[in-house]
């Protein structure tokens, strides 16, 4: 191994690998660039890497560079929403491990009204497979004329925690979306659509996780600076052009509409 040309023989050599020329056998390694991509996973999408059942993942909706990422948690596959893909290793520990307590918000959709002791259960927490489950908060959000949405905040990270939790409370979980994670808000994007990261959303990350942002969001594209910038620069042609993204138009009125009352509340 070299580094600008000089063989390095001892470990735990320092580099700077935005100048350092590093070769091993005297070819060149190139180093990757950290990519942050925030994605709304569609229903019927699974939330890994590969699927041995040939099924879609949320790899399939961004283009294909040959970049190595990895989701930050997971979505069911009946579930839809917010899910982040970056190769940062050491950000995506820190915003999956329960220590930091990051907060993930979902809009969860029943035929009926949960009573108020129901609610108060869902705080206190269930049993549920041997594991004690509880949401960090959850209220009313609003009527729905397929029945009743909550708005319902999770710490912890079980798997299918939310949809286990309304079971034991009798009532079934009829749609599923993540709105937010930490900083990150799912907004105006459409089922199968992504977009990157801005600069100001990665520093919030970081801080949310106990990370030294550092140079890291330099490595991102800056906000758009109108909003037809923003549009463009939102929505991925890949996602927009298929299949699952026309259909995914008419599955977004929660996270829609959520972001409409959102900004109410702020004027």
């Amino acid at each position: 191994m070299t580094v600008d040309g000089a063989k390095v023989a001892q470990q735990g050599v320092c580099i700077d690998p935005a100048t350092a020329v590093v070769c091993v056998d005297g070819k060149a390694v190139a180093v990757q660039r950290t990519r942050y991509w925030l994605v709304y996973k569609p229903r019927g999408v699974v939330s890994t890497c590969h699927d041995p059942e040939g099924r879609r993942t949320v790899l399939d909706l961004l283009p294909a560079n040959g970049e190595r990422l990895y989701p930050v948690g997971r979505l069911d596959f009946d579930s839809e929403g917010l899910l982040l893909l970056t190769n940062d290793g050491a950000l995506a520990l820190r915003l999956t491990h329960p220590r930091h307590e990051i907060d993930k918000v979902y809009l969860v959709q029943t035929p009926s009204e949960l009573p108020p002791e129901a609610l108060d259960r869902a705080r206190r927490g269930v049993d549920s497979e041997g594991e004690h489950l509880c949401v960090a908060a959850i209220a009313p959000e609003r009527p729905s004329r397929y029945g009743c949405i909550y708005r319902v905040v999770l710490r912890q990270g079980r798997k299918r925690q939310i949809r286990r939790i309304f079971t034991e409370l009798g009532h079934s979980v009829t749609r599923l979306t993540r709105v937010s994670m930490g900083p990150l808000k799912l907004g105006m994007l459409k089922a199968g659509e992504w977009r990157e990261l801005s600069a100001w959303e990665l520093a919030g990350l970081y801080k949310a996780g106990g990370l030294e942002s550092g140079s890291a969001a330099s490595d991102v594209r800056r906000r758009p600076s109108s909003a037809a910038q923003g549009r463009a620069w939102a929505s991925g042609p890949a996602a927009t052009k298929t299949p699952q993204s026309r259909r995914g138009e008419d599955a977004v009125a929660l996270p829609r509409t959520e972001h409409r009352q959102q900004r109410g509340h702020r004027t």
